[in-house]
């Protein structure tokens, strides 16, 4: 044989043995794959479902850098703060489409940012809305406008006006104050 081959045979000097194998016995089911030792035991204590739940809290309650912060409520649930971009968005969205706005912004989003600016730029419609009325109003008693340039313009009452202004600002004062109170609660809790 030459050298430069890349395996190389080596002789067989003596015979293999021969062995002989047992037959497999079919294997009884109530005997377990695995036994323990008899020092060991095997015992598996599954939490039970409020174990569950509080560790699932903590962990929530557990912010990693780069999350927005969550205060906790007297009922114990936990609630994103949200940040000024979304408070100001949700602002213009109900500012800008009213009723839509509200109900888009409330249901959609579940910070207090978005809930607080949501309800603050209503009632910033709100109060828009009543001084359009009222100035349609005042344009029609003073004959600038006719009846056939505003139509379907309803019966305009005073005190219907007064009211929807005031709730408009009564909204837009509860919002803001619910956004600074939940950022000072942030603040307080040092989420912030």
């Amino acid at each position: 044989m030459a050298s430069s081959q890349r395996y190389v045979q080596i002789p067989q000097t003596e015979q293999a043995e021969r062995v002989e194998l047992e037959p497999i016995e079919e294997q009884n089911e109530d005997v377990p794959l695995y036994t323990p030792l008899p020092n060991q035991t095997i015992t598996v204590v599954l939490p039970s479902y409020e174990e569950v739940q509080r560790i699932k809290e903590r962990e929530d309650a557990v912010l990693a850098p780069g999350e927005p912060a969550a205060v906790q409520t007297n009922d114990g649930a936990t609630v994103p703060v949200g940040d000024d971009l979304t408070f100001t968005c949700t602002f213009l969205l109900g500012l800008l489409l009213g009723w839509i706005g509200l109900l888009c912004t409330m249901c959609i989003p579940h910070s207090i940012a978005s809930r607080a600016g949501a309800s603050s730029g209503f009632g910033v419609w709100l109060m828009a809305w009543a001084l359009r009325e009222q100035r349609i109003h005042l344009l029609l008693e003073e004959g600038y406008l006719n009846d056939d340039q505003v139509p379907d313009q309803p019966p305009y009452s005073r005190v219907a006006v007064s009211v929807a202004a005031m709730f408009g600002f009564v909204l837009f004062l509860c919002g803001c104050m619910t956004f600074i109170q939940g950022k000072a609660l942030a603040r307080r809790q040092g989420l912030m």
